[in-house]
């Protein structure tokens, strides 16, 4: 049924006013006359009306175009189009014409409209200035909430953005250039720290221990390894750097003896905590042992690379005093190579050196910590040896070629890397990318679980 339609209790109520209609009685002239059942509905001025008779939809305003309904018919219909009620609205009288609309407004009045109406649009600069005056302190400029505060000083990024981009300034405002110097080395050591926590998956070690192993490392270690000399940390001879005897060289006499400081408190630290240990717990102590040592030699780097610089320019100013023109064009020639050599040195070995350091002390912690698993009982030492010798090797290398060829230590570094991730993956398996089966081999072994046993046992 249509919105507006008659409802069917309506209909069942005319039923009964039609069965209690009298009915005709045996004789024609004693029946009453028949009554008109009301059983229309029609709208007017936007009401329902009804049940009405067609004499009473006429006396109520019905015309050919009004909507009317009864039992029978689907929707509302046009009276003209409903077959008994055509004939009588054609005999009615057409519907009046719609009210004539109200007369126009004289010209004054019309004037005095608009201007009420459409006060003048202020200029595009005064809107610009009153614009500023619903500027808020609170909503615009600060909207800092207490909830917003909350939520922000949780988010490690927010305070990682915040110190990388601060403590340069902070750094700069020092009176000691020693301390400046130290403090941009160990700047860029803590920005390689915050990458490899990243990358290393499982550490549960706390970062007391890990800033102690670091600086440990740059102070003590380094300290104890200058007590040797240079013969021990330099390579001597009159062979060429070219030669395979420089290369074994820079093996024995820089990389053993640095990837042994490297590994000493790592190693310590396996003994002392060896049942609070995990496997990723000593490869990032191996790496920050690493990053300590980088940090303080650059800072010894720094400072002898500036005294250069210096030496440079006092020679450059003695050799333009003199007479000798071809002198002072050496002499500039000379303290301009100095200066690029101080600008890039920093560059180079902050980001470079300082990563090629922990990769070399990382290959180290990676042997230590397969010594500490159950199954290398009887050959932990040939582990930790190997894992010393391996981070030599890699690490001459790397210096040997640094005096050969610039780029060639780019690969020696990515190719340590390289061997230093594959190392991790064997020693810390990552989880497969498709789970084909919910149990899991006995040697497979997910990443940072392993609890290193105490070293007593073996």
């Amino acid at each position: 049924m249509s919105e507006g339609t008659p409802s069917s209790t309506e209909n069942n109520q005319h039923d009964e006013q039609r069965r209690t209609t009298p009915s005709v009685g045996p004789h024609g002239h004693d029946a009453p006359a028949p009554r008109v059942v009301p059983k229309y509905f029609m709208v007017s001025k936007g009401q329902r009306i009804g049940p009405l008779t067609p004499r009473g939809m006429v006396d109520t305003g019905l015309t050919a175009t009004s909507y009317v309904w009864r039992k029978g018919l689907k929707a509302w219909t046009r009276a003209e189009e409903v077959p008994e009620l055509a004939p009588l609205v054609q005999k009615l009288p057409p519907a009046p014409p719609p009210s004539a609309p109200p007369p126009l407004p004289s010209p004054a009045a019309a004037l005095q409209y608009r201007v009420t109406a459409r006060p003048p649009k202020p200029s595009k600069l005064m809107q610009i200035f009153r614009s500023f005056g619903s500027l808020s302190m609170q909503q615009d400029v600060v909207p800092a909430t207490p909830e917003r505060l909350r939520q922000l000083i949780v988010q490690p990024a927010f305070w990682l953005i915040l110190v990388l981009a601060t403590l340069p300034l902070v750094f700069g405002t020092a009176q000691d250039n020693e301390v400046v110097i130290t403090a941009f080395a160990l700047f860029f050591s803590g920005i390689w720290a915050l990458i490899f926590c990243f990358w290393i998956k499982g550490e549960t070690i706390g970062w007391g221990w890990r800033i102690g192993t670091l600086l440990f490392t740059g102070i003590i270690g380094l300290a104890a390894l200058d007590k040797f000399g240079e013969l021990i940390r330099s390579p001597s001879g009159e062979s060429s750097n070219s030669s395979f005897f420089a290369w074994f060289g820079y093996i024995l006499a820089v990389g053993i003896p640095e990837e042994l400081v490297k590994a000493f408190p790592v190693a310590a630290l396996t003994l002392l905590l060896r049942k609070r240990l995990n496997a990723a717990d000593i490869v990032i102590l191996a790496v920050f042992s690493g990053l300590g040592f980088a940090a303080y030699e650059n800072a010894g780097y720094f400072k002898n690379q500036i005294v250069a610089c210096a030496n440079g320019i006092d020679g450059y100013v003695s050799a333009a005093s003199g007479t000798d023109k071809t002198a002072a064009d050496a002499a500039a020639s000379q303290v301009i190579a100095s200066l690029v050599t101080t600008m890039l040195l920093p560059l180079v070995r902050s980001l470079s050196t300082t990563f090629a350091h922990a990769v070399f002390a990382g290959l180290s912690g990676v042997f230590i910590a397969k010594a500490t698993r159950p199954e290398a009982v009887g050959r932990r030492i040939a582990l930790c040896t190997l894992g010393l010798a391996l981070a030599a090797a890699v690490h001459g290398t790397f210096d040997w070629l640094c005096n050969l060829q610039p780029v060639l230590p780019a690969l020696i570094a990515g190719g340590g890397f390289l061997l230093l991730s594959v190392q991790m993956q064997a020693l810390m398996p990552l989880p497969p990318a498709t789970k084909t089966s919910t149990e899991t081999p006995a040697s497979a072994e997910p990443a940072g679980s392993f609890i290193a046993p105490e070293v007593a046992d073996a």
